[in-house]
Parts: structure tokens; sequence; C-alpha cells
């Protein structure tokens, strides 16, 4: 009863995560940040925990919103790899307000995105991807994602 998503970065890596099992194939991707802040390598690598220690201290040494936000979106990736939904929220939802760039801000809402669809909001998960897309029609990973849950949903519904 678990699916894989995949954490997109210079190398694809992947998850587990849980979804509803039978749902058509294809995996749910999460983005890390474009910057190469202290921490994402670990968490792309796969050490969360790692990741998140490297991150947290970071993040008490910084007040730039712009480092704030690309650390937020690698803890929101962190924890959702690790299953922890409560503490994802809280770092998703902020990165997604620090972002000024339209670029960031779509990975920002597709991990937010993602994050709802695990908590079994499919309608938030499809608006919150209808956003990533407005902000960067460009974001493939976006795409995939929207097709993806769409899909799930339509599945589900029959």
């Amino acid at each position: 009863m678990q699916n894989l998503i995949k954490i997109t970065a210079i190398a694809a890596i992947t998850l587990a995560a849980f979804t509803a099992s039978g749902s058509p194939s294809g995996s749910l991707e999460l983005k890390t940040s474009y910057a190469d802040v202290y921490g994402v390598r670990d968490v792309e690598a796969g050490n969360y925990q790692t990741g998140v220690q490297k991150l947290s201290q970071f993040k008490a040494k910084t007040s730039h919103r712009g480092e704030l936000a690309d650390i937020n979106t690698n803890l929101c990736v962190a924890y959702i790899s690790q299953g922890d939904l409560q503490q994802a929220t809280t770092t998703c939802s902020e990165a997604v307000k620090m972002y000024t760039s339209k670029r960031e801000k779509s990975i920002a809402y597709n991990n937010l995105a993602v994050l709802s669809y695990l908590q079994g909001d499919a309608k938030a998960s499809v608006e919150n991807l209808e956003m990533a897309a407005y902000l960067n029609p460009h974001n493939d990973i976006t795409a995939r994602n929207l097709e993806r849950v769409l899909a799930r949903s339509q599945f589900a519904s029959n």
C-alpha cells in the first residue's frame, strides 16, 4: 500500500509515501530548492535526519528571507519524506509565504500539493497544483503531478 514519490533534483531520488492502493501508476514528485543551501544535498541523498539537523542549524543562524524560504522548502521535503506531516505542514506553508519569485513559489506550491494529497485532501492538492502551474507554466513537475492527482481522483470516484 505504498507508492513512490520522487524528489526531483540534480538526480532523481525516490521515497515511500502512503497513497491509495491500486491507483494509477506514476509517482508524485517533490522538489528541493534551486539554491544549494546547507543540508539540501543530504535531503536529496535520502539522509533526511541529517538534512533536517543541518537545515535547522542554518535556519537558526539566518534572517535572510530568501534563505529561509529555501530552508523551509527543503525541510518540507524532508519532513514529508519522513512521514512527519505535521512539521511538513508548517514548513511547506512557510515556504509558500516567503518566496517572492514565481518560479520558486511554484515549487513550494507543488510540494504543498503533494502534502495535501498525502493528507487525503485531493481538492486542495489540485488547487495548489493549479496555482503552481499558473505561477510557472514551464514547471513540468507540476504538470505531471496535476495529471496524476486528477487521474487518481477520477479513479477513486469510479
